[in-house]
Order: C-alpha cells, then structure tokens, then sequence
C-alpha cells in the first residue's frame, strides 16, 4: 500500500503501476491474498515475470522459509534475465540496421541506374519476358525481406 503511493508520486496517479497497485490496495483491504493479486497483474499485463514472481511467492509463504531471501534471490533471477535481453538487443541492433540498409539497396540500385542511364530498364519492363522475369525477383525479394525480419527480430 505504501509502494501505490511512492509510485504515485514517481510515475503519477494515472500510470499503469498506480492503476495495478491501487487495484492490489482495493484487493488487500478485501481480504484477497496478496499473492492472488499479484499472480492478477501479471496476467493483465501478460508480463510472466511477475507470475513466476507471484509462484514464487506463494510457495515461499506456504512453505514458511525465509521469505526475504527467497524474494532477494528471485529478484537476482529476474534481473539477471532482463540483463541478458538488455546484452541481446544491443548486440542485434546493429545487425537490424544492417539487414534495414540492404532491404534497401535494390531500390537505391533500381533509382540509380534510372538517373544515370535512362532506357536501360526498357528491355525488362516492357516486354512479356522481362515483366516475368522482373516479378519472378520482386517475389524473392519480398520472400528476402520477410526471412531478414524474421532473423533480427528475436524475442525471449
């Protein structure tokens, strides 16, 4: 109850940490065990860190061990996961611009050679042959660009 408070001062009263912990505040003050609560929050705001939080709560409390170096211990576990998302999004990022720049260069390559020879594309877009053919490498291209976003764009 004090943390809605401290969180409303941080964050203001209309952040979506007030809003989840004066629904906590509301279900203590009801007799809701608060570990119910918190298991409530995570699944509203789809983030299983704090189910697995809430899990390892409500064993801590059932089996009466020391509940304050579970709960420290947990926390290590959790953050050390967000770390190592932290490490995996920077090392990817580069290789996001990357896969960005060369999803790209065809269309820079297409414009350059327009600008600079005008008709040399005229054999590949204005026969029956060319017109397959061009379609036939719009369609790896599209097919390219989808496995690139696939790749770069890893979730844990």
């Amino acid at each position: 109850m004090e943390a809605r408070k401290d969180m409303d001062i941080l964050y203001g009263k209309n952040s979506d940490i007030s809003f989840y912990l004066s629904k906590i505040s509301k279900g203590l003050r009801n007799s809701v065990p608060l570990e119910k609560l918190i298991f409530g929050m995570g699944k509203e705001t789809g983030n299983t860190d704090i189910q697995d939080f809430a899990l390892v709560f409500a064993v801590a409390k059932r089996s009466g061990g020391n509940m304050t170096e579970i709960i420290d211990r947990t926390i290590g576990v959790i953050s050390g996961k967000l770390e190592v998302e932290k490490e995996i999004d920077v090392l990817i990022s580069a290789k996001r611009l990357e896969a960005r720049i060369m999803n790209m260069v065809p269309f820079f390559i297409i414009f350059y050679i327009s600008v600079t020879s005008p008709g040399f594309f005229d054999s590949l877009y204005h026969n029956f042959l060319g017109i397959i053919l061009m379609s036939v490498c719009m369609a790896i291209y599209c097919v390219s660009y989808v496995l690139s976003e696939k790749i770069v764009n890893i979730t844990i």
